[in-house]
């Protein structure tokens, strides 16, 4: 169930969702306005003009439709210019945007209210009570449309620009990171493969798919292991935690030991079903993958075509805050709250962290005098404010970007001035 769960919210967040919600409740609203004509006393209708009501449904209709199409055009242009000037990987978020969808399930579910009004009209549906209560519903939907269309406006001016962009990644991965470090092993049991072998006689399970591990129905497994557990003994060792590509034969996604092989077929199979497989990475749960967007857009900026450093530096700095909000996982170690104590399950280290985002841009930026001294700043950032093991792996990748530099800067004079930011942090620090 909560893989369905998790199925139907990603599905509510897309475009057709709301569009379809939205232009069902705007025929509904014309329709029901047929039958509940009877609640408006008849001498308020004395008050409404023959065709007033027509007049201005067709006219919303007609500017509706015009809106409606503009918005889209404008939207596949912003998919577009996010595509090719970012990073394909943003277009997700843009197209699940809540004012997006708002904005277009809107105009479409006015647009489509208004034609099943026209038409409701026409065969004579309504009588004057039903046509005051359709100009009733009729001013609430005009009301909603400017309220809309104001947000509309204002969202529409910075609707693919790359800052916009790089703030709605940002704002994502940070919402993913405090979801995710607030329950980092979902119920189960913490699990460090370093420190706590698997057992030799465990087997193990491979994906029956291709793709990237989206969502884990830990309960789902917890309830079969309870199940078909008849000796207790069972232990199940998730090795493929959402964010990880997975495939037939190339990496486990979890162990199975202390199964009667009698049943072990059938939970085999109910557990690799509880592994939401799909052929593309999401947000969603995957803290990991955030990050390793905006290392992309950095290094997208740091290309020959873009040349833009000042974008560089902007998410180089937007990192501290990235990095930063990672600094209590560490703590959860210890108040992880523990439902399912046969299913063990590891943590996103924060070096994979580090690896997702600063090797390529320190990579890329070598030869860049200015985006190099910003680097250093940020690792003196890091770990000025965080945990000594990040402070320690802010040192690490810092002094490899220093021997990026050394290499790569032809000019003395600016190697000097970023060995200099860096040796004020770390005088000790000794580049051959």
């Amino acid at each position: 169930m909560k893989k369905l769960a998790w199925y139907i919210r990603r599905g509510a967040k897309s475009l057709w969702f709301r569009t379809t919600l939205y232009s069902l409740l705007g025929v509904l609203c014309a329709i029901l306005a047929a039958y509940f004509k009877d609640l408006i006393p008849i001498h308020w209708a004395d008050h409404l003009e023959d065709g007033a009501v027509n007049s201005i449904l067709a006219i919303l209709a007609s500017s509706m439709l015009a809106v409606t199409t503009f918005s889209l055009n404008s939207l596949v242009s912003a998919y577009t210019s996010s595509s090719s000037g970012v990073t394909p990987r943003v277009v997700e978020l843009l197209r699940n945007d809540a004012t997006a969808i708002n904005a277009l399930s809107t105009f479409l579910g006015a647009f489509l209210f208004s034609i099943v009004g026209i038409i409701a009209l026409a065969l004579g549906m309504y009588q004057e009570q039903g046509r005051l209560l359709l100009f009733i519903a009729l001013v609430i939907v005009i009301i909603l449309i400017v309220i809309t269309l104001v947000r509309w406006i204002n969202y529409l001016t910075g609707l693919g620009r790359t800052g916009a962009t790089i703030q709605t990644v940002e704002s994502t991965t940070l919402k993913e990171i405090d979801t995710y470090i607030k329950n980092p092993y979902l119920n189960a049991t913490p699990w460090q493969p370093e420190e706590s072998p698997i057992p030799e006689d465990a087997n193990a399970i491979y994906s029956l798919t291709t793709g990237y591990v989206n969502f884990i129905d830990i309960a789902s497994i917890a309830k079969a292991l309870e199940v078909c557990d008849t000796t207790k003994s069972a232990k199940l060792y998730i090795a493929a935690i959402p964010g990880r590509f997975v495939s037939p034969n190339l990496a486990p996604i979890f162990y199975l030991t202390g199964v009667d092989t009698a049943i072990s077929e059938k939970l085999i199979s109910h557990c690799q079903n509880a592994f939401a497989i799909s052929v593309s990475r999401t947000f969603d749960n995957d803290p990991r993958f955030g990050v390793i967007v905006m290392g992309e857009i950095a290094t997208r900026g740091l290309s020959t075509s873009a040349n833009d450093s000042g974008t560089v530096i902007d998410v180089v700095n937007r990192l501290i805050r990235v990095v930063s909000a990672w600094k209590e996982l560490d703590l959860k170690d210890t108040q992880a709250k523990t439902l399912y104590k046969n299913i063990f399950i590891p943590k996103i280290e924060i070096s994979e962290l580090f690896d997702d985002l600063f090797p390529a841009i320190s990579r890329d930026s070598a030869p860049i005098r200015e985006v190099a001294i910003r680097l250093q700043k940020v690792f003196i950032a890091i770990s000025c404010n965080t945990n000594p093991k990040m402070a320690d792996l802010a040192k690490y990748h810092a002094v490899q970007a220093l021997k990026r530099n050394k290499m790569a800067m032809h000019f003395e004079d600016d190697y000097t001035v970023v060995e200099k930011t860096h040796l004020k942090h770390w005088p000790d620090t000794v580049i051959k």
